[in-house]
């Protein structure tokens, strides 16, 4: 059956009317809001996503002063005589009620996605239909951009992938070794940087235990072999290293960065993930400016986003918990998916009672990879 017009209750997050959208392909699509400065913002947003998205769909907005029966019935008196299909699965639940109720009372088809399950609930005057149904999955830049923000940057479009593989293994596979050998790359006595040609580094190895200087010599001829550095030794304990690729370099100097890959690739395997971005930076409209925000690992399933933050230590707290749980609910509402994935339980056991309470599932690499990856699975999937 075909209807003409498709009838929302705007939200903060509207995947749910995208999709109901994408299924029915009506020729308008109306947006019911309260005339309210948050839902404004949010209304043009979501017109500018739909004029790009759904061309072919007229974008109609009805604002209303107070969401109440008598508002919402004034609304579809307007439109009554149209073929129209009414959405209830966005919205706050006393307002998809009214709608429900008086779609009942004109005889309107009314419909809700359970997109988790791939069921359309259809309800009408001859009673309730429950149908399997394929909805369309949307991405994650999709969902940032519909509700009003933009992706800056994300770090999956890879010439390195080869040789970024080949350092997460080594990472992963020797992650004791790791923990002692990791704080070098940060000393300035060991690693000095050229502020004038960053993409030269000079290696000062006298300062470096003998199993140190064994584990950095094959890490450089690994790197040469894969024509990532050049390297020359000035003196017997001092090398001058190029690097020829800067993502190369700023994936081995920068804290974190193989736990960031190692768990988008492990998420990335995952048959039932549709889209997965790692070191995702995004912008997003404030009141006030464009607010800028980083997130290391950003996937989604069914419509629904899962937001990760890594961290290579035992040193987070709660402020990384609120930046994690401000990030998640701006981007993917109630329903999103929050893990912390570290190399060490925190610190403080307060951190695991506040992540408890924010729902935020804390996931821990020690070295044991099959653990580690049937966990972050089973949180993805349930």
């Amino acid at each position: 059956m075909e209807f003409n017009t498709l009838v929302n209750l705007l939200d903060t997050h509207n995947e749910a009317n995208i999709i109901a959208t994408e299924r029915f392909k009506p020729k308008e699509v109306i947006f019911i809001y309260k005339q309210v400065k948050d839902q404004q913002l949010q209304l043009e947003s979501l017109k500018k996503y739909y004029n790009s998205k759904f061309s072919n769909s007229t974008f109609i907005s009805e604002p209303i002063e107070k969401f109440d029966v008598e508002s919402i019935k004034s609304v579809l008196d307007k439109y009554k005589d149209k073929s129209l299909l009414i959405n209830v699965t966005k919205g706050e639940r006393i307002y998809s009620l009214a709608l429900l109720y008086l779609s009942q009372k004109y005889n309107i088809r009314c419909i809700y996605l359970d997109v988790e399950n791939k069921k359309l609930i259809s309800f009408s005057n001859e009673g309730i239909d429950i149908t399997d149904e394929s909805f369309y999955d949307l991405n994650i830049q999709e969902i940032i951009e519909s509700s009003g923000g933009s992706i800056i940057v994300d770090s999956n479009e890879s010439n390195s992938k080869a040789i970024i593989d080949q350092i997460i293994d080594l990472i992963s596979n020797n992650l004791d070794r790791w923990e002692r050998l990791k704080y070098r790359l940060y000393d300035p006595k060991v690693f000095i940087h050229n502020q004038l040609d960053p993409m030269t580094i000079k290696l000062d190895m006298k300062y470096l235990t003998r199993e140190e200087m064994h584990i950095y010599n094959s890490m450089l001829s690994l790197l040469k072999k894969n024509n990532q550095i050049q390297y020359t030794s000035e003196k017997q304990d001092y090398i001058t290293i190029k690097f020829l690729n800067n993502q190369i370099k700023s994936f081995i100097f920068k804290s974190g960065s193989w736990l960031e890959a190692y768990t988008k690739r492990v998420v990335d395997n995952i048959r039932q993930v549709d889209d997965v971005k790692s070191g995702l930076l995004f912008l997003w409209d404030s009141e006030k400016n464009r607010v800028k925000n980083e997130l290391d690992v950003v996937a989604i399933k069914n419509s629904t986003l899962i937001c990760i933050s890594c961290k290579d230590t035992g040193k987070y707290d709660e402020i990384a918990l609120n930046e994690l749980n401000v990030y998640a609910q701006q981007l993917g509402g109630e329903n999103v998916v929050k893990i912390l994935v570290a190399t060490k339980a925190p610190l403080k056991h307060p951190v695991q009672e506040r992540a408890k309470e924010m729902n935020i599932e804390l996931v821990i690499y020690d070295g044991n990879k099959k653990v580690f990856e049937d966990k972050l699975r089973k949180i993805i999937l349930r």
